[in-house]
This record gives C-alpha cells, sequence and structure tokens, in this order.
C-alpha cells in the first residue's frame, strides 16, 4: 500500500500512456498491470480534435487516476500553462513538471524547473509537500544563487549531493552549505555525500546519516534513489532522520549492482537490510 498525502494507492506502478499502437492496447495494459494511477501529456494529446476526445473518454474509462505531465514544454510559461490546463480538466491538483532544455538530449532545463516550482507556489498554498533535487553540476551552479533563490521560500526539500550545495553556496563544508540555504528559506536540506552518507539541514540543526558497508559496482542513478528513498519515508509519515536512513538504504542497495535500476526489494526488504547492515563509509 502506497500513501501519497490523502490518497492510498495499492500500487506503486505508474504507467504512461504513449506510443500504444492502439487504445485496445493501452486499455488491455492498464487492466492486466493493475495500475491505479496513469501519466498523460497534454502536449501529446489534443482534446480539440476527433482523436483527442476519444483518448481522454478511454481515460476516464478506465477508471484510473491521471498524473498530467508537462512533457514537450520548453519553456516556463508553456509548462504553467499546460499544468493549469491539466487542474482544469482532470480536477487534480497533481502534476509531472517537465522543462525541456534541448532537443537532442531531451535533458529537463534545471533553472525553468525551479522558476516553475515557484510560479506553481499555489500547490503550496494547498498544503502540497514540494521537493526539488538538481541535474546541473557545480560548475553551472556556482553563479547560480541569486538567479534560482527566490524558488527557495517555496520549496519545502531540497535534495542535493555535496558538490552541489558547495557550488551552490561557496561554503567550504556541507553543514555550513546546508544551513545557508535554510537561510534561503528552504525547509530543509538532504544532502548526499557519497561513501559519507547524508547530511541533513533543517530550523532543529544539521545531523549527519552515515552510509552502509556495501560493495560498490556502480554509482550510476544513486542519488536518485536516495531521493527516492527519502520521499518515500517523508509520505510515511516518518523522520526526516528515517527518512535519510531510507535513502541511504535504497542506495546502498542499488550500487551493488551494473545500472541506475539495479536490485528487487520492496520497503520491508529496505528496512530489513537497514536493520542487519553496519552503518559505516561504503567502500570501493
Amino acid at each position: 500500500m502506497l500513501r501519497v498525502y490523502d490518497t492510498e494507492l495499492r500500487s506503486r506502478l505508474m504507467l504512461g500512456t504513449s506510443r500504444y499502437p492502439s487504445p485496445a492496447v493501452l486499455a488491455e495494459a492498464v487492466k492486466a498491470s493493475r495500475v491505479q494511477v496513469v501519466t498523460v501529456s497534454l502536449r501529446r494529446e489534443s482534446s480539440g480534435d476527433r482523436a483527442g476526445q476519444g483518448f481522454w473518454s478511454l481515460v476516464r474509462d478506465l477508471g484510473v487516476r491521471v498524473l498530467p505531465n508537462t512533457a514537450g514544454c520548453h519553456s516556463v510559461k508553456e509548462a504553467v500553462t499546460t499544468a493549469q490546463m491539466a487542474r482544469e480538466i482532470f480536477g487534480t491538483s497533481w502534476i509531472k513538471l517537465e522543462v525541456i532544455g534541448e532537443d537532442d538530449t531531451l535533458h529537463p532545463d534545471v533553472f525553468g524547473l525551479v522558476e516553475a516550482a515557484r510560479i506553481l507556489s499555489f500547490a503550496r498554498e494547498r498544503g502540497v509537500v514540494t521537493s526539488a533535487d538538481m541535474l546541473a553540476g557545480g560548475e553551472h551552479l556556482s553563479q547560480a544563487m541569486n538567479w534560482i533563490a527566490p524558488a527557495f521560500p517555496h520549496l519545502d526539500y531540497l535534495l542535493p549531493n555535496d558538490d552541489q550545495v558547495l557550488a551552490l553556496t561557496g561554503e567550504s563544508d556541507v553543514a555550513t552549505a546546508a544551513s545557508a540555504l535554510l537561510a534561503r528559506g528552504i525547509g530543509c536540506v538532504a544532502a548526499t555525500c557519497g561513501p559519507d552518507g547524508a547530511v541533513i539541514a533543517d530550523r532543529d540543526g544539521v545531523q549527519t546519516v552515515p552510509a552502509f558497508k556495501v560493495d560498490v559496482v556502480d554509482t550510476t542513478g544513486c542519488g536518485d534513489s536516495f531521493s527516492a528513498g527519502f520521499l518515500r519515508g517523508l509520505a510515511l509519515g516518518r523522520s526526516r532522520r528515517a527518512c535519510a536512513v531510507l535513502g541511504c538504504t535504497v542506495a546502498s542497495l542499488v550500487v551493488q549492482g551494473l545500472g541506475s535500476d539495479y536490485g528487487d526489494f520492496d520497503l520491508e526488504a529496505a528496512d530489513a537490510f537497514a536493520r542487519k547492515t553496519p552503518a559505516t563509509a561504503l567502500h570501493q
């Protein structure tokens, strides 16, 4: 069972709705997977023509919750307009926010996303918890503080890595850097520190959560794995330290194999791993 704010879901799987050979195949995929949430791109499906109207009818008839996304948007204004349309069409405040930075790689526009999140501050006004991580490296963040700082008061959680938080603030240690970001209005900073685990900073102070002792095979996606575990902990109502422990746990499980999706485990297995594995620094 997965709880997302006030919504309980039996399945953690979310299914996309694009590139199916036919509507019938999409319907069968939804039924076979037993998903309760499907993602929909408003830009890929036009509600103004017959094909679009048929698609919306199909999605509604499936009886699943819709998570609209802004895939295909190249600017903040475009993403915000699309998100607002999604809210009106589907009657939901859920949104998967995407702003494309370049067409060749489809990497997101990091700063565009932050600006869009600031403009979409109505989410905070409705009691929705907001979080963000970062894709840009330190060299792109060293001059960016004043540029993206207006978004910080609208952000409950920032999930950077140590290089990013140091570059963003110009500080020499992670704890001081995280505290500097709190002073800018962020509610909590949970920064990953590679083999040193994570640093959590909030209004109650700064604390360190160590990594687990495992054999490192591939660190690809470990930051995202930490974020996933941390946010899952929040959804479960765990303390911020416990959320960071779960984040380090998921990263430690993923790092033991090749690829960002290595491992086959659930929440129960992750918690069991955390209980039995020595909480020391990762080793190469």
